[in-house]
């Protein structure tokens, strides 16, 4: 759907930046107003990654742009042979990706078995190096550019030297399935990650957040329709599925599910506190059926993007602001799409 927001970014509490996949939005009050920076029809852009107010990258299907003026230029960067999927940059220079065979999946990650690449920039883009790295890489996130963790094939492996060697530092459930899922989420020197699978029934799929302290992973909640027999956890998820999961600090990350079984379809949230030994309900985000990305900067203000599914086929593509830890929420962006 070429209206749906596929991912929000804030790196300022006034600059944000929001992506669909043929717009690019821009804010420079929070939120209140929003400007069509750049706009194509066809261009697929799937993700946006900005490191301060100035330096960012724009990632699609026709490869990966990068601009050092907040979006007001941009310029098409030399990429790999395969398809770049992710990236992940630590300054305006640093930065590392996924390239290769995938698909969509939840989180923002990839599906796919297909062969993937792990690659590194020094130069902003410009140019990328193949890193050694498990196979079927699915995300990746980094704390600088030497510490930093992947998701391949349902388990997390973590790096000390900018990628140059990986060892195995959270395995996911035994019990392969064909499409193990493992997202890493990275901020202000902390490291989240949650696994997704094996298994899955209709309306629910297992999934298990973990907070990284110390040079290891704690369990902060797992669904609790499926045994997890290797995981000492008794809280449960914030609801069935998994949506979307927005880092924030090595001590507060947000949270949020999907129910596509409720009646209206809705997206519960929670925020982990204390490194992952608290967790807070907050309820469903009103107004919102599903969360398709989430940035938060504390654990009381952040944006969520996603759609409320209305009768008739119609959907409202949304853009929500909470300043006040989800106690009450503002639309500031909103556009309609009728099936």
């Amino acid at each position: 759907m070429p209206n749906a927001l596929l991912d929000v970014s804030f790196p300022s509490a006034s600059k944000g930046f929001a992506l669909s996949a043929d717009r690019l939005l821009s804010t420079s009050d929070g939120g209140r107003s929003w400007r069509v920076l750049r706009a194509a029809a066809g261009a697929r852009w799937t993700s946006i990654d900005f490191v301060n107010a100035s330096d960012g990258w724009l990632l699609g299907a026709g490869g990966l742009l990068s601009t050092t003026d907040g979006g007001a230029h941009w310029r098409r960067l030399a990429g790999p042979c395969e398809e770049m999927r992710s990236v992940d940059f630590v300054s305006a220079e640093e930065g590392f990706a996924i390239a290769g065979g995938g698909e969509a999946a939840p989180l923002g990650a990839l599906w796919g078995r297909g062969e993937t690449s792990v690659l590194h920039s020094s130069n902003g883009g410009r140019t990328w190096s193949r890193l050694p790295a498990p196979g079927h890489a699915q995300s990746l996130c980094f704390l600088n550019d030497e510490v930093g963790f992947l998701g391949a094939d349902g388990n997390v492996y973590a790096t000390e030297d900018g990628g140059e060697r990986w060892t195995l530092s959270l395995e996911g459930q035994s019990g392969r399935s064909a499409r193990p899922l493992a997202v890493v989420g990275c901020a202000r020197g902390g490291a989240w990650a949650e696994i997704v699978g094996p298994g899955g029934e209709a309306s629910q799929e297992p999934h298990i957040a973990y907070a990284y302290e110390h040079g290891s992973w704690q369990p902060v909640f797992a669904e609790q329709y499926f045994p997890h027999p290797s995981v000492d956890v008794t809280r449960g998820s914030p609801g069935s599925e998994p949506a979307s999961f927005s880092a924030i600090s090595a001590e507060a990350a947000v949270f949020i599910d999907f129910c596509p079984a409720c009646s209206p379809p809705s997206a519960p949230i929670a925020i982990a506190g204390d490194g992952g030994r608290t967790l807070a309900r907050l309820g469903n985000i009103p107004s919102m059926s599903e969360v398709t990305s989430a940035s938060f900067r504390s654990e009381r203000e952040g944006w969520v993007a996603g759609a409320l599914f209305e009768g008739g086929g119609h959907v409202e593509f949304l853009l929500l602001h909470t300043d006040d830890r989800g106690r009450t929420w503002q639309t500031q962006y909103t556009v309609g799409q009728q099936h």
